[in-house]
């Protein structure tokens, strides 16, 4: 019986003692955004094997809500979305921002918010 327990500890050992670094990303296009969100788990992880981490990994998350739920449990590491995303994260408290990555090569670019002619929302500050 102690023969068997032994022998699976042995096969289970890589899976218990494994910790992958993960990126979390909302998207609805999981094998684009894992293709290329992969490499940087995995440089991450490498760089921070001191600290345990095994193997870099990404998981695409449907919603907000979701990202939470793994931010909160810490089944996610990282994320790396739009600037709304980080706001929100930011506001509730449960990440803060530390990078700011470049879109198509470029280190800063603008986009416009759009309301209505009669607006709920008159000022930013309001959001």
């Amino acid at each position: 019986m102690y023969k068997y327990i032994l022998l699976l500890l042995l096969f289970l050992r890589p899976a218990l003692f494994s910790k992958p670094f993960v990126i979390g990303r909302i998207g609805s296009n999981p094998i684009k955004l894992t293709l290329q969100l992969q490499g940087m788990a995995e440089y991450i992880a490498n760089q921070l094997k001191s600290e345990g981490y095994t193997s870099g990994k990404v998981i695409i998350i449907k919603n907000y809500a979701e990202l939470k739920e793994g931010i909160r449990s810490g089944r996610i590491d990282w994320v790396t979305d739009t600037g709304l995303v980080a706001a929100r994260l930011e506001n509730d408290g449960l990440a803060r921002a530390v990078l700011v990555k470049w879109k198509k090569g470029h280190a800063s670019y603008q986009s416009l918010l759009l309301v209505k002619k009669r607006p709920l929302i008159k000022q930013l500050a309001i959001l």
